[in-house]
């Protein structure tokens, strides 16, 4: 899977493709079963990626990584 890893420019993290989407739908207000719903997974899945994304940003409830988001992980990196 190294060609879904996408690497934010400013902290290095590697995200996965799904990581991003969950990332972005949590930035747009979709609850846990909205995402898993939208993307066709399990709620428990969802709870497995967020995991991983706190992990990976070091950060512990969605309100960390949406400032984290914005600090780090910016439309603009996503893009490229």
């Amino acid at each position: 899977y190294n060609k879904l890893l996408i690497i934010s420019m400013e902290k290095n993290i590697k995200l996965s493709i799904r990581e991003r989407e969950i990332i972005e739908m949590v930035a747009r207000a979709n609850c846990r079963k909205t995402i898993a719903s939208k993307l066709n997974i399990s709620i428990h899945t969802v709870d497995t990626h967020l995991r991983h994304i706190h992990l990976k940003t070091k950060t512990h409830s969605l309100t960390e990584l949406l400032v984290w988001k914005l600090d780090n992980y910016n439309s603009k990196t996503s893009s490229k």
